[in-house]
Order: structure tokens, then C-alpha cells, then sequence
């Protein structure tokens, strides 16, 4: 009884905010960014080897911070921190773009007269952020660019 009564106040609270005004330059941009997500999630998943391995040659062996000799005898320190840290990073933000994409669809589409924008995933703004960066198209993100900053 009490799951119905919460899906009820969900659909009106839903449907409450599709009624609303809108002004006629709004965009749909919740729903935008909704299929942006269900798009780019899976391409972010097939390119973490590529952009993990790739971030950590980028940042720490193309690097000028360290002389040759302490790229080599710091590599094992850095791919124990590395693998660890950055990996589960870049391994779970597709799962969670993709979710957050799945979930605010049918918002996107009760909202898609408005300027409403409540997504919490946000493309990381900045050049080489992404192996595919052409709006609305973002996928194959480099979670940790600034891993070595």
C-alpha cells in the first residue's frame, strides 16, 4: 500500500512539473543530456583499456617531471596507487553515466519543454578530456588526466 501510494505521488509530482509554463525558448535539455548518457556509456566502457593505459603514459612517462631514472624506479610505486585508484574510477563512471541516463529519460521527456537540468553527470570541460569530443557526442573520457598533476 504504501509503494503504491509513493508511485502515485512520483507520477503527479511528474506529471505536476510537465503542466508547468514554459517559456518559448526553452530547450529539452535534461532530455539531451539523458540520451547523451544512454549514447556515450557504452563507447566510455569498450575505450577504458585504451584511455586508463593511455592516461598513465600521457601523465607520467611523456612527463617532464621526472628524469628517466625515476620513471624507471618509480613505476611499481605509481602502478600500485595507479591500478587501483584510477581503475576503479574509470571502470564505474560508465556504469553510473549510463544509470543516470536510464533514470532521467522519462524525466527528460515529462520536462522536454523546459530549461530543466537536474543531471548530475557532467562532461569534464577542457581540451583532450575525451577521445570523442563533438557535441553532443563526449565519449571516451579520461577520468584520470590530472592523476599526475
Amino acid at each position: 500500500m504504501a509503494v503504491r501510494a509513493a508511485r502515485v505521488i512520483v507520477i503527479g509530482l511528474v506529471l505536476a512539473l510537465a503542466a508547468m509554463p514554459t517559456p518559448a525558448s526553452a530547450k529539452a535539455v535534461l532530455l539531451k543530456r539523458a540520451g547523451s548518457n544512454l549514447m556515450g556509456a557504452p563507447m566510455d566502457a569498450v575505450l577504458v583499456p585504451y584511455t586508463f593505459t593511455e592516461t598513465f603514459v600521457q601523465g607520467f612517462y611523456l612527463s617532464k617531471h621526472y628524469s628517466a631514472l625515476e620513471k624507471v624506479l618509480l613505476t611499481p610505486v605509481w602502478m600500485a596507487v595507479y591500478v587501483p585508484a584510477c581503475g576503479f574510477v574509470s571502470s564505474m563512471m560508465p556504469a553510473a553515466r549510463f544509470v543516470e541516463g536510464a533514470a532521467m529519460l522519462p524525466v527528460g521527456v515529462a520536462t522536454s519543454g523546459s530549461d530543466y537540468d537536474w543531471g548530475v553527470f557532467q562532461p569534464l570541460p577542457g581540451k583532450r578530456n575525451a577521445v570523442i569530443q563533438k557535441p553532443p557526442f563526449y565519449m571516451g573520457t579520461r577520468w584520470c588526466k590530472d592523476f599526475f598533476q
